[in-house]
C-alpha cells in the first residue's frame, strides 16, 4: 500500500526536533509517526542539501516543492497504484452498468493485475475517484433571470361525482433567486395543460423572467441535444409572445435544475403533507387548497433569517420581471394536407373539412390553426381563411372556392319554396299565384324549383308587367309550365290578349237559346 503523506506542520515539527538532536525514536513518538516514516523524511531533508534552519525559513509551498519534487517515494507512485489510477475512469464508467458491482470489478482487476490491491484498498481508491467527479458548483442566482419548471413525481388526487379518486399531475415553477414557487394540479402533461400551467405561473408571478428553463419534456423539447436542443412550436411561440428566452437542461442531469428539484421537495413538505387529510371534490377545489398552502409557505421566514420568500420576491425581484402582454396567447399548430377532388382539406384533429379554391385540387398545402381560426397556405401564400369548426365530418365551404357549375348547384340546393314565393311577390301578384300553384300541386316541391326559377328569370328578359299578364293567361288556361309561359311571351300573345281570353259570362245573341227552350 502506498504511503500516506503527512502534513506540513508534522514536517516542520520533525525539522524542529531534528535540530534539537532528538533521536528518531523520540521524534517518532512525539509526532505519532512510525520510525520508518521519520527516516524517510529525514532522508528527504538530507537530500535537499540545505540546513534544517534554512528549510524552516521556507514557506509551505517552497518547502513542499524542495522536498518532494525530486523524490516521489512518499506519494502514491508505486506501480500498482499507477496501474489502478489509469484504470479508474474505465472502472467508474463500468460501475454504472446494469448488475455491475465493485466485487465483480475487483475480481476482473485481479485477473489483469494478480499482485494488485486487496478488495478494501481497491474500493477506497475507487470511491476517492468517484468523489472527485461528484463535485458541485455553486451558482449565484440573479433576480428575475430564470424560472425553472418541472412536474413532481408524486401525484395529487380529488374525488369526482362518482366517488372515485382522480389522480393529477402536479406542475411546479420556481424563481430560484427568491424561491417564490407556483404549484398547480392538472389532469395531464399534454401541450394544452402544460401551456395553461405556464400561463398561470407567469400570471401568478406578475411578470415574465428573462429565461424559462424546462426539463426535456416531450411538450417542450422536440429533440434533446446537449448543445442545441430543438424546441416545440408551443415553446417557440410562448417565448416570442412573452418576450423571454427558453432553455432545456441536459438529459439525465438533475443538478441543472436543482432549484426546481428543491422546490418539488419543499412542495411535498409544505403543500402535500398539510393537505394529506383533506378531501377535495374537484380540480378547482384542489388548486384552491394548494394556493392556501403556498401563501403560508411564502410567508414563512427562512431559518436563522428575518426574511421570507414573499418579502424577497416583493422587494427585490417582482419589479424586475418583464411586463406581461395584454392579449391572450393562442398557440398556432400546423399540419400538412393534400387538397381532395372536392376542393376541401381535412383537419384530422377535428375531422372537419375546409374549402380552398378548386384550382388547388391535388396540391400539398399547410394548415395552420388555433382554437378559433384555420388558415391554409400554399407555397407561403395564404389561400383560405376559416373560423374553426369542430363538428366532425362537417364541411365549411366558401362559395368563391367552388367551380361555376358547382356554385349554381349549391344555390339550387340551398333554396326553399318560401324563397321563390318572395321573389315572385316582388314581381306581381299573378307571378306569385303561378309559383304558389306550382309548389302546391307537387308532393315534392323541390322537383319544381327549376321551373319556378325559370319563370321568375323571364322577368329579366320581358319585364315584370308582361310576365304578370302571361302568368294570368296560364292560370286561366290551367297550364302553368315554363314552356307555356315562355311561348306566350315569345309569340307576344300577352300583348294581343290584354283582356281575359275567356269571358266571365255568355253574351246575349238571338241565335243562342236559353234554358226556356228546353222546358
Amino acid at each position: 500500500m502506498a504511503k500516506k503523506p503527512i502534513t506540513m506542520l508534522q514536517i516542520r515539527r520533525i525539522l524542529q526536533l531534528f535540530t534539537q538532536q532528538i533521536s528518531i525514536r523520540g521524534i517518532a513518538k512525539q509526532c505519532e509517526l512510525s520510525r520508518n516514516t521519520v527516516r524517510d523524511y529525514l532522508k528527504l531533508i538530507d537530500n535537499s542539501q540545505m540546513s534544517a534552519q534554512q528549510l524552516m525559513a521556507l514557506d509551505d509551498s517552497s518547502l513542499s516543492s524542495l522536498l518532494f519534487d525530486g523524490d516521489k517515494s512518499l506519494q502514491k507512485t508505486d506501480e500498482r497504484y499507477q496501474y489502478l489510477l489509469n484504470r479508474l475512469p474505465v472502472l467508474v464508467k463500468e460501475l454504472g452498468g446494469t448488475g455491475v458491482t465493485r466485487q465483480l470489478l475487483w475480481q476482473e482487476y485481479l485477473i489483469l493485475c494478480p499482485d494488485g490491491y486487496g478488495y478494501t484498498q481497491f474500493c477506497h481508491y475507487l470511491s476517492e475517484h468517484v468523489k472527485q467527479g461528484d463535485t458541485v458548483m455553486y451558482f449565484v442566482q440573479q433576480p428575475a433571470q430564470k424560472m425553472l419548471v418541472d412536474f413532481a413525481g408524486t401525484k395529487l388526487a380529488y374525488v369526482n361525482d362518482q366517488g372515485k379518486e382522480v389522480y393529477c399531475q402536479v406542475f411546479v415553477a420556481v424563481l430560484p433567486y427568491s424561491g417564490y414557487t407556483y404549484v398547480e394540479a392538472v389532469h395531464t402533461q399534454n401541450q394544452s395543460d402544460f401551456l395553461q400551467c405556464l400561463r398561470n405561473a407567469l400570471q401568478y408571478f406578475g411578470g415574465a423572467p428573462a429565461c424559462i428553463v424546462s426539463d426535456n419534456l416531450a411538450t417542450s423539447v422536440k429533440r434533446a441535444n446537449r448543445y442545441e436542443p430543438e424546441f416545440t412550436d408551443l415553446m417557440n411561440q410562448l417565448s416570442l409572445h412573452y418576450n423571454t428566452s427558453i432553455m432545456a437542461t441536459r438529459v439525465a442531469k438533475p443538478r441543472d435544475k436543482a432549484a426546481v428539484e428543491k422546490a418539488v421537495h419543499i412542495s411535498y413538505q409544505r403543500v402535500y403533507a398539510p393537505m394529506r387529510h383533506q378531501k377535495h371534490t374537484s380540480l378547482e377545489a384542489l388548486n384552491e387548497a394548494i394556493c392556501i398552502q403556498l401563501d403560508i409557505h411564502h410567508a414563512r421566514r427562512f431559518r436563522n433569517a428575518e426574511q421570507s420568500r414573499k418579502y424577497i420576491f416583493q422587494e427585490q425581484e417582482c419589479h424586475l420581471l418583464r411586463t406581461l402582454p395584454s392579449e391572450h396567447l393562442e398557440i398556432k399548430q400546423s399540419v400538412m394536407a393534400k387538397v381532395g377532388y372536392n376542393y376541401h382539406v381535412i383537419l384530422g384533429q377535428d375531422g372537419h373539412l375546409y374549402s380552398v379554391s378548386y384550382k388547388y385540387v391535388g396540391k400539398q398545402v399547410k394548415i395552420i390553426y388555433t382554437s378559433s381560426v384555420v388558415e391554409i397556405y400554399h407555397e407561403h401564400q395564404r389561400i383560405a381563411f376559416h373560423a374553426r369548426n369542430i363538428r366532425r365530418n362537417g364541411y365549411t365551404t366558401i362559395k368563391e372556392h367552388m367551380p361555376t357549375n358547382h356554385q349554381y348547384q349549391s344555390i339550387i340546393q340551398g333554396w326553399t319554396g318560401e324563397d321563390f314565393k318572395t321573389k315572385a311577390r316582388k314581381l306581381s301578384p299573378e307571378v306569385e299565384l303561378a309559383v304558389d300553384h306550382l309548389l302546391g300541386t307537387h308532393m315534392f316541391p323541390e322537383q319544381v324549383y327549376r321551373t319556378c326559377l325559370g319563370i321568375i328569370r323571364l322577368a329579366d328578359k320581358y319585364g315584370a308587367s308582361r310576365l304578370g299578364v302571361s302568368c294570368s293567361i296560364a292560370l286561366k288556361v290551367g297550364k302553368i309550365t315554363y314552356g307555356f309561359i315562355n311561348n306566350i311571351l315569345k309569340n307576344n300573345m300577352d300583348l294581343k290578349h290584354a283582356s281575359p281570353i275567356l269571358p266571365a259570362a255568355l253574351p246575349i245573341h238571338h241565335n243562342i237559346r236559353g234554358p226556356e227552350a228546353y222546358s
